[in-house]
């Protein structure tokens, strides 16, 4: 999910270190963390089913073109990438394709892969 766990005490200690807060301060720093920890939708990328793929006889690769997935939920999502795009040439055997969406801050929030298998004939 791309979250990591904050203790309350570890709360505590960076607010007061960084900012030197009262405890009051503090505690509300507390709330307002974990209400937008609770309040962030998760992000879910609609990736494509795996596929085999054979190629024409005597060739030893072949063009492979898919729906590209889309992201749901989430907010501040800037950029979906993949390693390999919807249309490219595909060589014998078994390639991993990923896609990854990032937050307007770089993170990745959500990720999905699909293989494609090019079969000769």
């Amino acid at each position: 999910m791309g979250l990591f766990i904050l203790t309350q005490s570890l709360i505590g200690q960076i607010t007061d270190r960084i900012f030197h807060l009262t405890n009051r301060q503090v505690d509300l720093i507390k709330v307002i963390i974990i209400f937008i920890m609770l309040r962030t939708p998760e992000v879910k990328i609609n990736c494509p089913v795996e596929r085999a793929v054979p190629t024409e006889e005597g060739v030893n690769y072949t063009t492979v073109t898919w729906d590209e997935p889309s992201a749901e939920g989430g907010a501040g999502l800037v950029n979906t990438t993949s390693s390999h795009m919807s249309g490219m040439t595909f060589y014998l055997g078994i390639t991993t394709v990923i896609y990854s969406t990032y937050a307007s801050d770089e993170r990745v929030v959500a990720q999905c892969n699909f293989t494609i298998d090019v079969i000769g004939k």
